[in-house]
């Protein structure tokens, strides 16, 4: 769930976000293992360089299984590196953090 709400970030705004906050996992029911979710996220911009993704993993036999949400800000590269401890931004993340 964690991994959707990052890429949900990403589909949204095409650039990395960082995580600041992440809620509990709120368990609705328990389902047996094995069973396939489907694992959604929705965004709320939450001002200029921040938003809010809501994650849920529903099963196709009934309601919600469980959600969480997770904060995000959107840095700028000084940003970026300061909140990462990065000297410099990786090569894959080029382009995806902007100036």
């Amino acid at each position: 769930m964690l991994e959707t709400a990052n890429w949900t970030v990403y589909g949204i705004t095409s650039r990395i976000g960082v995580p600041v906050r992440t809620s509990a996992l709120s368990l609705q029911r328990w389902v047996q293992t094995g069973t396939r979710l489907r694992i959604s996220g929705g965004a709320t911009l939450k001002g200029p360089n921040g938003l809010t993704v809501a994650v849920e993993a529903v099963s196709s036999d009934g309601p919600s299984v469980s959600t969480l949400d997770r904060d995000f800000v959107l840095p700028n590269r000084r940003e970026f590196l300061e909140r990462m401890w990065y000297e410099q931004v990786p090569a894959a993340f080029v382009g995806l953090i902007p100036e």
